[in-house]
Formats: structure tokens, sequence, C-alpha cells
């Protein structure tokens, strides 16, 4: 259960056995399943691979064919919830949720107590626990709202996300005193009362007027939105950026989430791009600061192969390419520390070429470029002030970069002429729009 190294002492509390037995177990047979310290503690132990996680919750056994499997795969799955809610009884303080004084949280309780929470099912009660709530890092906390089952806790974070953007604007005022105003203004009920017996300030009816409605349900900003076409004629609107990581997808008819939202990041989405296959299909491409690309079928909400990786930090932009010879391909590109642009086959979910390389920075922008004579170039941009088109086909760059900006190149749009012919516009911190004609360069 545990996510970062731990001692055998702590193991032993946390599991609820001594710890002579537990350190026993911890350097004899679980030893090849542990991460190998040579230059740590060797007193500190964590898993080596998720997958012995997943085999001691039973989720690897679950759909056995045999029963003796499906019933260690029902005790290994409360064993495991059992000791997470150990690890999380050890950071609660005592006493009821009035009386709790929670310390200043740092490291471990901070980063992982909620995804702890979760797995025990006790998130839905701490989550109307003011002192919870400051304790935990806000990005993963939301992470796990999709865990939530009661309505009393799915409202207690959507006040709590509206109160957290108020806390860097007001650091003079406690931060219990706006989750208490957000509680109230939301009708957080639950929470509402508790953080007002915390907030130790008179309440008024002026502080929790509000005549708003709570239109999003992802935290922070809003980086990426895109149109998703469906076979059936509907057009889903899709949206992402937020601290947790997910991808929604909304009837821009009557402004309502369709389906659970898309997780599998572990970061925030910057880019997002839909795509119509030959064989008929769209799906939903997106681009995380997890450094992956994650293919989705907008009709299920289900993921379509593993994970695209290779980029070596943020995928900060997404397009879609045609090929003359039409397939589809999908082009990622990375921040600074990566500064590639790559292709990949959303038929098989794997890399198309090689890596396009010679960027000098973080490429910001990436579109597809349409040319008179049947071809698709694609066009990138970014922090190196200079925009360069390239050949999909053969992952080689065309003609010399196109030199004029003066500050990073941020975006890039196609602009189709009569007669067939496309111009590329590009934009940049210079405030300055330029036109280029690809053809020649």
């Amino acid at each position: 259960a545990i996510r970062e190294p731990q001692p055998a002492a702590t193991l032993a509390t946390w599991a609820g056995v001594p710890e002579n037995v537990t350190r026993n177990l911890l350097r004899g047979m679980f030893r090849p399943f542990l991460v190998v310290r040579p230059d740590g503690d060797p007193d500190r132990y964590l898993p080596r691979h998720q997958s012995l996680r997943d085999f001691c919750a039973g989720a690897l056994l679950r759909d056995s064919d045999d029963e003796d499997l499906r019933h260690l795969a029902f005790e290994l799955s409360a064993a495991s919830r059992a000791a997470h809610g150990r690890i999380v009884a050890a950071f609660i303080p005592d006493g009821p949720v009035d009386a709790r004084v929670w310390p200043e949280a740092t490291g471990y309780a901070r980063t992982n107590l909620p995804e702890h929470a979760a797995l025990a099912g006790l998130l839905d009660d701490l989550v109307n626990d003011p002192g919870f709530l400051r304790t935990c890092d806000p990005a993963v906390l939301l992470r796990h709202r999709r865990d939530l089952t009661t309505a009393a806790g799915i409202a207690a974070v959507n006040a709590y996300e509206r109160a957290i953007d108020e806390w860097p604007v007001h650091p003079d005022d406690p931060l219990v005193w706006w989750l208490h105003i957000w509680a109230s203004r939301t009708r957080a009920t639950v929470l509402a009362e508790t953080a007002a017996r915390h907030a130790n300030r008179p309440w008024t009816v002026e502080t929790a007027m509000w005549a708003g409605t709570i239109h999003r349900t992802l935290d922070g900003h809003v980086w990426a939105l895109a149109p998703v076409p469906l076979a059936d004629g509907r057009t889903l609107l899709a949206s992402a950026g937020g601290h947790d990581g997910t991808v929604r997808l909304w009837d821009p008819t009557n402004g309502q989430p369709v389906g659970p939202p898309l997780t599998g990041h572990s970061a925030a989405v910057r880019a997002l791009a839909p795509m119509h296959l030959a064989d008929g299909r769209t799906l939903l491409a997106s681009g995380g600061r997890d450094g992956t690309g994650r293919l989705w079928d907008p009709v299920s909400g289900q993921p379509v192969h593993s994970p695209l990786t290779g980029q070596d930090d943020h995928v900060q932009a997404l397009a879609v390419v045609r090929l003359a010879d039409g397939r589809t391909l999908v082009a990622s590109a990375g921040d600074e520390w990566d500064a590639t642009v790559r292709l990949w086959d959303p038929v098989n979910g794997q890399a198309f070429g090689m890596p396009m390389t010679g960027l000098d920075g973080s490429v910001e922008a990436l579109v597809s470029v349409p040319l008179a004579d049947g071809r698709t170039l694609l066009a990138s941009a970014g922090y190196d002030e200079v925009v360069r088109l390239w050949d999909p086909a053969t992952c080689q760059p065309v003609g010399t970069p196109l030199i004029g900006h003066t500050r990073s190149v941020n975006a890039l749009a196609t602009v189709p002429l009569t007669g067939g012919r496309t111009l590329l516009a590009s934009a940049g911190g210079d405030r300055v729009v330029r036109l280029w004609d690809p053809a020649i360069g």
C-alpha cells in the first residue's frame, strides 16, 4: 500500500504485524519484490513495481475462472483495504472532527493521504474535515474526487475547489474561513458546519451571498478545448487542464457532462486532439505534463492502447496529420527538456518513424499543413522563435526554418485560400502575427 520508502518499524505498525516478523519478511521472502537501494538506508522499503500492489490488492485474480483464486482475491482486497485504513489512522489526530488538531503536513501525508483514504473507503468522510483538506496537496486530492460516492463528499470537494482559488488571493485570511464561505455558498452543508466551528470568525449573510452557478468541475485553468464529432452525428466538447489530470466530455447543447472523467494522466493535461480514422472510429488524443500521450474512445470513455511514451518531460502540443496514403498520425511535442516532435500511429499505438530533433527549447505549437499538391506537412514552433516545416512521411525537415519572430512562437494556424492554396499563420510573444507560404517557405 505504501507509495514512498518507509522503515520496517513504520511498516509493522501500518500492517498490524510485530516488527520482528515484518523485518524478517522484508529481508526474506519479500526481498525480490522490493526496490534495491544501494545508496540509501537499507532499512527503508518500497515495492518494486505496481504489479505487486495490484496482486496484493487482489486485482489480478478477480476475474479468474478458479473459485479458490477468486476467494483469495476477496481476502487480499479486504486486507489491502484494511492496510490503507491503518495508514490513514496513523495520520489522523485523535478526537472528533471538531476537536482534531492537524499538524502542519509535509512529506508523505500531504502527498499520499488522499489516495490511502480513497482506497480505504474513508475519503467521503474525511473531505468534510477542514483539517484534512488543509493537510492534503490540492492536486492530489482533486485527482481522487472520482472516488467519492456520497453527495456530501462531492459537495465538499466542489466547495474546496473554489476555496483553494481564494487562498493565494487572501493570504492573511485563515484557510478554513474560505472553506466555510464556499461551503455555505455552494450548499455543502456538512463541510459548512464543521468549517464554521473552526473558523472562529463572525458569519454574515453578505459573506455567503453568491448568485453564481458552478459550471466547471475541473480545478485550476483549462488549458485545452476540442470539439469531438461522433459517428451518430453528435459533437461533444472535450476539456482538460486541471491539476487532477482528467479529461472531461460535455454535451454543448445542455452543458452537462457526458460520462465520467477520463482518468489516467498523473498530471495536468495540456493538449487535446480529436481524429477520425479510416475504419470509421473517432478517437481523442490527450497530452499531459506527466510526459505521456493517451488515446481515448469518446463513446465508451475507455483508453485505447497503452500510454504513448517517449517524451522526456511535458507534452506541450498535439496535432493530427493525415498522410497522402490515407493514414492518420498523431504528432506530439515536448518542452525544453525534451525539445522533440514525435509521431504515433493511433491504429496500433506505436511510434512512427524517428523523433524530429534540432529544435532549441520547448515546442509550444503544432499544426498540420495540407498543400495543393496533395502532400501534408507538419509545422512546429516554440521558444527558439522560429517556425519549422517537416515531412511527416519521412520525419525530415522541409526547407529552412521560417525566421522573423523575435520572441517565442506560441500559436500556429492554417489559412485555406481559394484555388487550393494554404497559408500558415504564426503568432508569438513579440505581439506579431506572420503569414507564410509553406509551399515555398
